[in-house]
């Protein structure tokens, strides 16, 4: 594998990912702002839906872990396989086996660690559904800090995985292409 080939990808990946995760750690701030500055309880709160909506944040926060720990370097050396990429980008054409099961692991990562980040921001945004159904901004607030703690403390892209996967594939020796 070119050298200059996994510096390149790792940079894009790099930018990309971090880019998409700040940005939807914006928008679990912004699901939090919402529901502690704008919702006032309605005239009518319907405490009976409180449980189900917390029920199922959590359980959306937590299949977004879950589904985040899949990007550990493991997982990864599953997912690269040598087979033609999903989706080319420009400038970085896969030449050789070792190329192409680079830029497969990276599309995992990327698919994997978007697909959390979504789940987390669900839960922020069941949350939401919380302070509007019952008018309870307490509860809101736990779920959305929960879900901003899952998104920026405990889901930060995983570079460092793909970083060692291109060192493997590098030191690996070159298979007949």
């Amino acid at each position: 594998m070119r050298p200059d080939f996994a510096t390149n990808l790792i940079s894009h990946a790099r930018r990309m990912l971090r880019s998409l995760w700040l940005a939807l750690g914006a928008s679990i701030l912004a699901i939090l702002f919402v529901s502690q500055r704008v919702i006032e309880g309605p005239p009518e709160a319907r405490p009976g839906m409180v449980g189900p909506l917390t029920a199922a944040a959590v359980a959306i926060a937590t299949v977004s872990y879950v589904f985040y720990r899949r990007t550990r370097l493991e997982s990864l050396r599953e997912a690269a396989v040598d087979q033609a990429p999903r989706a080319a980008l420009p400038g970085l054409s896969a030449e050789s086996a070792s190329e192409r099961r680079f830029m497969n692991a990276t599309q995992q990562l990327f698919t994997r660690s978007i697909v959390a980040w979504a789940l987390a921001d669900a839960a922020a945004v069941v949350g939401l559904n919380v302070a509007v159904v019952s008018g309870d901004r307490g509860q809101a607030l736990v779920i959305g800090v929960a879900a901003l703690v899952l998104l920026l403390g405990l889901e930060r892209p995983r570079i460092s995985a793909l970083e060692a996967l291109a060192a493997e594939l590098h030191a690996a020796p070159s298979a007949p292409e």
